[in-house]
């Protein structure tokens, strides 16, 4: 246990205290003389492709509860020993196997297609080594919480418990949130399918991707060609592009609702406010407690705080993220509560103390963590705002005249709305050369936003698509804004999900934008709430040039002018709700 305390420490050093490495890798060394290592595992799959992997337990004879990590992200130096050998010297076995084509694994890496049966085998093979004694517990984030979430497609009798942090979720919120790619997406997949180890190299030449994107996109270049820009075709990139809707293609690769129905092992998800892969953690989380049967999301745990997507998975917290300021009260040593959780899951001991309740979420501003029993017992009110020219009203309805939002996407706008999740929230960000802004009267006294707002909208559009940029902001007494959540929407996916329908010109649809990014915070008297609404237009996405030709394959020849229209009246009731605690 305390080597685990110690790693955990240090892969997620808080920046309150920094862990003394030297102490850390004498105790690895002196541990790893103590423990059984095989780093040339081999696990031969159904279909007859052999895996490799990394194991290591205890030394003296028996059988041992196993924790399991199944990975797409091998690296040349021997970080997934190092966890493994962690996990032994606290009475575990532990596993760390490779999936198709990456590290000494046969096969082609194909992200995300395989994940679901092969796991399944794992698991089974697992559980027939004479070192396993019948329980499996996985956990790991991103790529590495997906691949749990894969394997309870169908539930192994051996798997005992899972420990999902930061899960993408493909199709929810990567390699596209809502239909719309990021430019992201060809630099990951470069970065694990370009050499059997990790390609750090081109993952860190920030500077070269940055360069090929902006150039990319200011030819007015079609998305679908970006692979050809970076110089080497890339056939995944190009089959996930003709799959922007969480379509059949996604939904193999992760359960639905009758496998979320079958799912009844405890489960502890974690994730943070500013976690890029929250939505995918909370689609999850959400999926299984509305399918679940018999009372089978009962032991289902969540937790959620201000951190970034490498802090869900370490309790790593900055001292600034976005604006806001991090109390140290935030931070946590995650794999001190990892362990607690597979004492408790795999050897029947005591439930981690610091879950007190099934929720537990850090409120900003008060700066102490919360319970509640389920994420509806968080919200004891919701606060209703109309839109109203340029002004969000409380209490009834009034009559407006269509507000206009115009642009073009020939200019391709560099719209300063393009926030990195774990930066900035100042004025200078601000200075967007299109949208529409709505700002309430200041507070009358303090409120926790908790949760995800919604914004029902009546719009029409003169063009047959648009994406969008929605975001709600904070402004203190002196004028300082500070963002909130935020949410990107395409208009052609927001009416039936699943299905992209082009717009009919001056149509008013009504559509309900719920699935921006959550955040539980104090906001003070005094302080008025923004709502900023503005397309969607810079280097980070895809650029939806209006037309109703597949977005991927739009160029700035489909382009031209845009109108959106935001009706206000007593037929088009356009509001938002914002939760609080």
């Amino acid at each position: 246990m305390l080597l685990l305390v110690a790693m955990g420490l240090l892969w997620g050093s808080m920046v309150y205290s920094q862990p003394d490495t030297a102490k850390v890798a004498a105790r690895l060394a002196a541990v790893e003389n103590s423990v059984f290592v095989d780093t040339a595992v081999r696990i031969t799959l159904t279909d007859g492709i052999t895996l490799s992997g990394t194991m290591a337990r205890p030394r003296q004879q028996g059988a041992f509860p196993v924790i399991l990590v199944v990975s797409c992200y091998p690296y040349e130096h021997s970080y997934d020993k190092k966890r493994c050998i962690a996990w032994a010297d606290s009475g575990y076995a532990a596993i760390v196997v490779f999936a198709r084509g990456r590290e000494h694994s046969q096969g082609v890496f194909y992200p995300f297609e395989n994940d679901a049966a092969d796991n399944y085998d794992i698991i089974d093979w697992v559980s027939r080594q004479p070192w396993c004694n019948g329980k499996v517990g996985m956990y790991g984030g991103s790529y590495l919480g997906f691949t749990q979430w894969a394997a309870v497609k169908k539930l192994h009798p051996a798997l005992k418990t899972i420990v999902p942090q930061a899960s993408v979720a493909p199709g929810i919120d990567f390699p596209n949130a809502g239909g719309i790619f990021t430019t992201y997406v060809l630099r990951w997949l470069k970065y694990v399918r370009n050499r059997q180890y990790v390609d750090t190299v081109q993952m860190t030449n920030t500077e070269r991707w940055n360069g090929l994107v902006t150039s990319h996109l200011l030819k007015g270049a079609a998305f679908n060609r970006l692979d050809s820009t970076e110089g080497h075709y890339d056939s995944v990139f190009q089959r996930w592009l003709v799959h922007p809707p969480a379509d059949s293609f996604w939904q193999r690769m992760t359960p639905v609702k009758e496998e979320f129905a079958r799912i009844n092992i405890p489960i502890l998800t974690t994730t943070g406010y500013f976690d890029s892969d929250q939505r995918g953690a909370l689609y999850y989380y959400r999926m299984h407690h509305q399918f679940a049967l018999d009372n089978g999301a009962a032991n289902h745990y969540l937790l959620i705080g201000p951190y970034n997507h490498h802090g869900a998975q370490s309790g790593y917290v900055y001292k600034q993220m976005q604006g806001f300021t991090i109390d140290s009260a935030a931070a946590l040593n995650m794999n001190e509560l990892v362990s607690q959780w597979f004492h408790y899951c795999l050897r029947n001991g005591e439930k981690p103390a610091f879950l007190q309740d099934k929720v537990a979420v850090f409120v900003l501003g008060e700066n102490k963590w919360r319970y509640f029993p389920s994420v509806e017992k968080m919200c004891s009110d919701t606060i209703t705002y109309y839109l109203h020219k340029k002004k969000l009203l409380p209490g009834q309805q009034r009559q407006g005249k269509p507000l206009e939002l115009c642009w073009s996407t020939k200019e391709l706008i560099r719209d300063s709305l393009d926030i990195a999740r774990n930066g900035g929230g100042t004025n200078g960000l601000l200075k967007h050369k299109s949208g529409l802004t709505f700002e309430s009267d200041p507070l009358e006294k303090d409120i926790i936003w908790t949760g995800s707002p919604v914004a029902n909208l009546w719009l029409s559009l003169s063009v047959p698509d648009a994406d969008l940029r929605i975001s709600w902001w904070e402004v203190d007494k002196k004028g300082k804004w500070r963002l909130l959540t935020s949410q990107n929407k395409r208009l052609s996916m927001s009416v039936e999900q699943g299905h992209r329908h082009s717009w009919v010109k001056d149509q008013v649809y009504h559509v309900q934008l719920d699935d921006a990014f959550w955040t539980t915070t104090v906001i003070k008297k005094g302080s008025s709430l923004r709502l900023l609404i503005a397309p969607l237009l810079n280097s980070a996405s895809e650029i939806n040039y209006g037309s109703s030709k597949e977005v991927s394959t739009q160029t700035i020849a489909d382009g031209g002018p845009a109108v959106l229209r935001i009706y206000t009246d007593d037929k088009h009731p356009s509001h938002i709700l914002l939760p609080v605690m």
